[in-house]
């Protein structure tokens, strides 16, 4: 049997790949981004998701709404996140946005979240039809979280 991957999965799953090898230099440290995969259930939790979408141009948005310049991203979502105790937040990318705007995005969301799980267009396609989503990591408590801690206001 064959399967045929669609071009925007190949896409997302290669802009991961490339995330995730991708090192920043900073004080003569590398710095790598772990990323979760997300997935479906038919069991919904009771939390609002947050969906951070990298759009091109420097730009991304959170949950559709709002949309933000993606060197204010990280502030943004402090504001939005920071009194949750476990915070998840997924990403995708919108077909116009590069790849380093989609690594800017997870530089951004990373620092503000516990578990950053890749929204595919399958599983997005999937939660439009009656399933929820859930990170591949399911509670994710040995998900290696690599984040400095969060300061709480």
């Amino acid at each position: 049997m064959t399967t045929n991957l669609h071009w925007t999965t190949v896409a997302a799953m290669l802009a991961l790949a490339l995330a995730t090898l991708v090192y920043e230099t900073r004080r003569h440290q590398a710095f790598g981004y772990i990323t979760d995969i997300a997935t479906v259930s038919r069991y919904c939790g009771e939390s609002e998701l947050t969906i951070v979408t990298a759009l091109g141009n420097q730009q991304a948005s959170i949950n559709s709404k709002i949309q933000v310049h993606i060197g204010d991203l990280r502030a943004r979502l402090h504001e939005r996140l920071n009194h949750q105790a476990e915070i998840l937040v997924y990403v995708r990318a919108e077909p116009g946005a590069t790849v380093e705007d989609f690594v800017q995005l997870l530089a951004a969301v990373q620092p503000e979240a516990d578990v950053v799980s890749l929204l595919t267009p399958r599983v997005q396609a999937l939660s439009h039809h009656g399933y929820c989503l859930v990170p591949s990591c399911h509670s994710c408590d040995n998900f290696p979280s690599f984040r400095l801690e969060r300061t709480r206001n």
